[in-house]
């Protein structure tokens, strides 16, 4: 992944051509890992436990809302990062849903 341009920068430009070239070379990139579940996901999916994104993330959402800046993206992500944690199935659909917040 050396010759792509990481972290948000893709993301912040809102352009979608780069966004989902950015999405797919990761998704190839991660293909090549022999650890295919950690992170997040291992989590949720393997240890069924809470994540710390709730905790990292909500003192974002109340900056971002008391300064008056929306961040759909963010605020759909934590919630569904805590419906999954609730037990809630794991489905493509969230993918679409938290695309959504992101336009």
């Amino acid at each position: 992944m050396s010759d792509l341009v990481t972290g948000p920068a893709p993301y912040a430009r809102r352009d979608a051509t780069v966004m989902d070239a950015t999405a797919d070379a990761l998704g190839v990139w991660l293909g090549t890992q022999a650890k295919d579940r950690s992170g997040i996901w291992r989590d949720l999916a393997v240890r069924h436990r809470p994540t710390e994104v709730p905790t990292h993330h909500r003192p974002v959402l109340g900056y971002a809302a008391h300064r008056g800046i929306a961040v759909p993206g963010l605020e759909r992500l934590v919630t569904q990062i805590g419906e999954l944690e609730a037990g809630a199935p794991m489905a493509e659909q969230r993918i679409t849903d938290l695309s959504k917040a992101l336009r």
